[in-house]
């Protein structure tokens, strides 16, 4: 017996264009400074992290995604925002652990 019935389809929220527009140094120069030598890796997990959060049903529509100002150049957090069916706003969080995990 199959896992998944095929018949029914993933759910995958919009992601708006500007939500994971990479940072940049006239834009963000602080968040670039502290997290240079990791800023690819910073970009990719922004991706993972709208990626986990667009397969939750509850999630209609992905306006930002950014890393979390509690984050460490050895502990990368991030959080997506996103409205739900009624338009209010839902706020996921991911560790860089997580996404690793769901990769």
């Amino acid at each position: 017996m199959p896992l998944e019935d095929a018949s029914v389809p993933v759910h995958q929220a919009a992601i708006q264009a500007g939500a994971l527009t990479p940072y940049s140094e006239d834009q963000a120069p602080e968040l670039i400074n502290r997290f240079s030598t990791r800023i690819d890796e910073v970009e990719a997990f922004r991706q993972l992290a709208a990626n986990a959060a667009a397969a939750d049903p509850d999630c209609q529509v992905i306006s930002m995604v950014e890393v979390a100002s509690t984050s460490t150049t050895d502990d990368l957090r991030f959080w997506v925002e996103c409205s739900d069916n009624n338009g209010d706003p839902v706020r996921y969080n991911f560790t860089e652990a997580e996404l690793k995990s769901q990769s």
